[in-house]
């Protein structure tokens, strides 16, 4: 369930968390940009998917709370939505980005990871990557952790 209180405002970048319409575009973890707000729905512009710069329209949907605990069930209707101003690689699969800043805190476990993060910039020089070492000095290449130990258990077998 998003969170029941934050403010938008004309511009903000929202990330969608329901299947809404599948046919429009509006599908879970859509990146949409906000063009006007009403009480009851939200007018946003669709930045990636197959239908890029069109404008549709959020509402308010009813979301149901039962813990399980309680003999009740709370409803609360809310817009299915929740600020983004940036996505985890494993959320950006399937997009294509003219811009893309990747920021590596820790080096990436998985090769594999890295490889999608890179692929989804639509030109090279359009990709931003940060990395620093462990004594958060700027660095200029990262590591791909191979764990030797299960490599060599594996070809043993």
């Amino acid at each position: 369930m998003p969170s029941y209180a934050f403010s938008l405002k004309i511009g903000t970048p929202i990330i969608l968390l329901r299947n809404i319409n599948l046919l429009t575009g509006l599908c879970n973890v859509i990146k949409l940009n906000v063009t006007q707000l009403v009480e009851r729905v939200i007018k946003v512009q669709i930045i990636i998917a197959s239908n890029i710069g069109s404008h549709v329209f959020i509402p308010k949907i009813v979301f149901h709370i039962n813990e399980g605990r309680c003999p009740f069930t709370i409803r609360q209707r809310q817009f299915p939505i929740r600020p983004c101003y940036g996505m985890i690689i494993n959320k950006i699969q399937r997009q294509s980005l003219k811009v893309i800043g990747i920021f590596l805190k820790e080096h990436v476990f998985n090769h594999d990871q890295l490889v999608v993060a890179f692929s989804r910039v639509t030109s090279n020089n359009r990709l931003k990557i940060i990395t620093y070492d462990n004594k958060g000095k700027p660095f200029n290449y990262t590591k791909n952790i191979v764990y030797k130990d299960v490599i060599g258990s594996i070809s043993r077998e």
